[in-house]
């Protein structure tokens, strides 16, 4: 009788380690709230810096005063004034640097690119009446600098303005704005709820650890 019941025995503790081990869904769920909290997570930074950055007018108004941005419109510049014999000095880093705060104060308003405007022309041309004065240009040749270098500022940031590309994006901005913002806000309170949950999750999880034990 000890027998038989030892072998029945031996063979359900034989069955019980043959069994296959099944997954648990918990730990399948657990991987998956992961994925998802660190798929939010990823979007909602991308997007938010995008909206902060390209998106952002300020922003863009500091970025094009960059010494890289100045440095190469004023290069371009000098090398024309050059040309025909007048100082390079006569359009001046903060007189492009106003100048691009224009343009991309208007590309952010969803204007059209206009340079050729009396507040323009007027700063463009007091900062180089000043340059000739300060140089030594006598009045007569200054009239003539002042409308040649005024020409030149506002033709050489046009070119770099004016292409179909700003044109484009200037026409459709607020809307790259307003949908910057609306997925930023859904995927920051999925991603906010989702990491109270899975905190929440694993709180439980180890109160009832501390349970068994």
């Amino acid at each position: 009788m000890k027998n038989n019941n030892q072998t029945a025995s031996t063979t359900r503790m034989q069955r019980h380690e043959n069994k296959p081990m099944k997954v648990q869904p918990t730990i399948r769920k657990r991987h998956v709230h992961g994925f998802l909290s660190f798929l939010l997570g990823l979007i909602f930074i991308l997007v938010l810096a995008i909206r902060l950055t390209v998106l952002s007018g300020p922003f863009m108004v500091r970025a094009v005063q960059s010494p890289v941005v100045v440095n190469q419109v004023h290069d371009s510049i000098a090398t024309q004034l050059q040309e025909k014999n007048l100082p390079a000095n006569l359009a001046t880093n903060d007189l492009i640097k106003a100048v691009l705060k224009t343009g991309t104060r208007q590309t952010y308003a969803g204007q059209d690119v206009n340079f050729d405007v009396p507040t323009v022309q007027n700063a463009v041309t007091d900062d180089v009446n000043q340059q000739a004065s300060n140089v030594g240009i006598n009045a007569g040749v200054a009239s003539a600098a002042t409308s040649t270098v005024a020409g030149l500022v506002l033709s050489a940031l046009t070119v770099n303005y004016q292409n179909e590309w700003l044109t484009n994006f200037a026409e459709h901005v607020h809307q790259y704005q307003v949908e910057a913002t609306v997925v930023a806000v859904i995927t920051g309170v999925l991603w906010m709820l989702l990491m109270r949950r899975n905190r929440r999750v694993r709180r439980d999880r180890r109160a009832l650890l501390a349970v068994k034990e």
